[in-house]
């Protein structure tokens, strides 16, 4: 089945597409009318962040359609009302939308023979036991007509007989002559055969004795006879395998040279050159016949990669300074070491505190000079306030810092720094996320 990713950036009701990193964009998703697709929607906030799963949780029915027209009466090109889903992956929410059924007649009826069509797409959410709609998700989509199952019927081959001259000549090509001829290498195996069969004027002169052969001086003369009417075996001659006794079976017994290199190369697999025998990898192994016992004991030595170090324990540790900063006019009350926002103030730059019920922080005061202000996104800063060490640091109130992570419908929750000691600050500025 094909998957599409759809991303939608959702603001103040209105629906756009955009690209996978939140960016708008005017290409629209395109299926094929008669394959399966399925749909993967990913709702976006008017900033390109993905939406929770938890922010949709209270939607318990789907329904999703594509269709020409706006008239309620007709019924729509394809209707999807089941198999509807909410999932998620390390980005956020999405809803995967099953398109099983992309060949009806109303889509047929609509594309003609159009190669594509721009139609619109709406996806609708209902809480439990409402029947109005809680979300409602309009987009356009691209549906592209198919080719293959156009048409009816089979085509119809040429019936055998109906042939012009051409045909008829290529039929004929390669066929040989009724009267044609055969040498014996044009017979499979003819020749092998043949030289296993003996001549006809052949003889067995040298090989038995004569009949009326003796052995004069040497045994006893004994009048015999030898008769050669039955059949006998040629000096050279082979034997079958079930003409040994035995043999069969013993063969059974061994394994083929196939099996065996079969084996081999199982053992040996993708294993490099250099490690595809016993003897390389005792060698790679140090020939520590206790391997194992060897290297759990070098973990044993070794910290978890989980561990944690306090900065006392970082020899030739420098704190940071800071980065370079920018200037702003200060707005009364803003003085050094406080959280602070920048606006444009009728033209001129100017800061203010920061609070957590109302803007991010931009960075922290590090001098002030005259009614001028140095402010730092990264800075070192010394301020008794009895943190712990390491401790993280939020935007409080009223421009100050809390190591209490803010709670609340409505209230801003931005990491600003840590502690590095009682009275030191170390502030870095990281990007927020509004607690709804």
């Amino acid at each position: 089945m094909r998957s599409i990713d759809i991303y939608l950036v959702i603001s103040s009701g209105n629906i756009k597409l955009a690209d996978a990193v939140g960016r708008l964009t005017n290409d629209k998703p395109a299926i094929y009318r008669g394959q399966r697709t399925e749909l993967h929607l990913h709702p976006l906030h008017s900033d390109g962040t993905n939406y929770a799963v938890s922010e949709l949780t209270d939607i318990v029915q789907w329904e999703f359609v594509i269709d020409n027209d706006w008239i309620t009466s007709d019924t729509p090109v394809i209707r999807v009302t089941s198999g509807i889903t909410l999932s998620e992956d390390t980005d956020g929410a999405i809803i995967v939308v099953p398109l099983d059924s992309t060949n009806t007649q109303e889509l047929v009826d609509v594309l003609g023979n159009n190669e594509n069509i721009i139609v619109g797409a709406e996806l609708t959410g209902f809480a439990e036991e409402q029947i109005t709609p809680d979300l409602i998700y309009q987009f356009s989509i691209q549906i592209n007509n198919r080719r293959s199952d156009t048409g009816t019927g089979t085509p119809t081959e040429v019936p055998d007989g109906n042939y012009n001259a051409i045909q008829v000549d290529a039929l004929l090509t390669g066929k040989s002559d009724v009267g044609h001829s055969h040498v014996i290498s044009d017979v499979t195996n003819l020749q092998a055969t043949l030289d296993d069969k003996a001549t006809l004027d052949h003889n067995h002169d040298g090989v038995y004795s004569l009949t009326d052969h003796n052995h004069d001086t040497v045994y006893s003369v004994v009048a015999h006879t030898h008769d050669f009417s039955g059949d006998f075996a040629a000096i050279v001659h082979t034997h079958a395998i079930a003409d040994v006794t035995g043999l069969q079976t013993a063969l059974d017994d061994k394994a083929s040279i196939s099996y065996v290199d079969t084996k081999v190369a199982d053992l040996v697999e993708s294993a490099p050159a250099t490690l595809d025998t016993l003897n390389e990898i005792a060698t790679a192994l140090g020939n520590d016949e206790n391997f194992s016992t060897t290297i759990t004991t070098l973990i044993g030595t070794k910290a978890d990669a989980s561990h944690t170090h306090v900065l006392s324990d970082i020899t030739d540790y420098t704190v940071p300074t800071g980065s370079a900063g920018i200037e702003a006019v200060i707005d009364p009350g803003v003085g050094v070491g406080d959280l602070v926002y920048v606006a444009d103030n009728a033209g001129t730059l100017t800061c203010y505190k920061a609070d957590n019920n109302s803007k991010f922080t931009d960075g922290v005061v590090t001098a002030v000079t005259g009614s001028t202000a140095t402010i730092c996104e990264y800075f070192t800063l010394t301020l008794a306030n009895g943190y712990t060490a390491d401790n993280a640091l939020f935007l409080g109130t009223a421009g100050a810092f809390t190591n209490t992570a803010p709670a609340g419908s409505g209230t801003l929750l931005q990491k600003v720094g840590k502690a590095l000691n009682a009275n030191t600050i170390l502030v870095k500025i990281e990007t927020g996320r509004v607690i709804v």
